[in-house]
Order: C-alpha cells, then sequence, then structure tokens
C-alpha cells in the first residue's frame, strides 16, 4: 500500500532525466534557428538571382485574360529601369510607363515614376507576389487580383 505523499517513480536519479531533457530541447532549439537562418539565406539569395535575371526585352502573356488580344513588352536595365509599353488589339498605343523595378523578399516592387496615362500621380509603386521566375518566365500576383500575371523573355 502506498503512503500518503510518497511518489515512487520520484527519485533523486530522476532529475538527470530534467537535465537530459533541458539539453534535448536547447538543441532542438538551435536546429530550428539554424534552419531558420539557412531559409532567410536561401530566400535572399534566390532574390539576387531573380534581379540579375530581370535584364532583357520580355512581353505579358494576356492569353488568359480579358485582354488577350493586347500586348505589352517590357525591357529592363541591368539597374533595374523598365519601359513598359503596352498596345491594344488593334495596335494602337495604350500606355507607357517608366521607372524601376526589384525584388526584396519574393515580392516584384513596380515603382512607375513616368506615364502617358491621364490624371494619375507619379510616382506610384506596386507590388506583386512572385510565384515562380527562371531565366525565361516570371509568374507574380498583385495583390487583390484574381489571375496571375505571366512575363516571357523575348
Amino acid at each position: 500500500m502506498r503512503e500518503s505523499g510518497s511518489w515512487p517513480w520520484l527519485s533523486f536519479g530522476s532529475l538527470g532525466i530534467i537535465r537530459v531533457m533541458k539539453k534535448v530541447i536547447y538543441i532542438g532549439l538551435a536546429i530550428l534557428l539554424l534552419t531558420f537562418a539557412t531559409f532567410l539565406l536561401w530566400h535572399h539569395k534566390g532574390d539576387a538571382q531573380n534581379r540579375r535575371g530581370l535584364q532583357g526585352a520580355w512581353h505579358a502573356d494576356f492569353s488568359r485574360t480579358p485582354d488577350s488580344g493586347s500586348r505589352s513588352t517590357f525591357t529592363i536595365a541591368a539597374n533595374g529601369d523598365f519601359v513598359r509599353e503596352g498596345v491594344d488589339s488593334h495596335g494602337a498605343p495604350l500606355n507607357r510607363l517608366a521607372g524601376t523595378i526589384q525584388i526584396t523578399d519574393g515580392f516584384l516592387i513596380e515603382t512607375v515614376t513616368n506615364t502617358t496615362q491621364p490624371n494619375t500621380t507619379v510616382p506610384y509603386v506596386l507590388r506583386a507576389r512572385i510565384i515562380h521566375a527562371d531565366d525565361k518566365e516570371l509568374i507574380f500576383r498583385f495583390g487583390g487580383a484574381r489571375v496571375d500575371s505571366i512575363l516571357r523573355k523575348d
């Protein structure tokens, strides 16, 4: 029969297990922090790689949108300066934008500093989450948009 107040499963030897558990927890936290730091470094490396891949001539793919007859071309310089020109399905000019593009933390950030669109105040900033990026294609989605935007390198 058990005496009141006695804990037979707890002895002074159990304190060793508590020390071991603390060490396991500390090691687990260290691994978690190392994994997180590695992810952050990998993510920033991806941004730098994507920035280098932006330079050149691109065209927007409107095949899956209501603007399927329109065309938009982007010319992006090595420093991130860009010019975007659009034409409608009949070839009439729509709009010309100029500014800078950068990639930060997995987002495409377009700062428009010049536009031919009337009644538009510049500068303004457009921000889109990058879904996929490689040497030939960039897929991104602007906040609130239902359809992805696709740029293909010429």
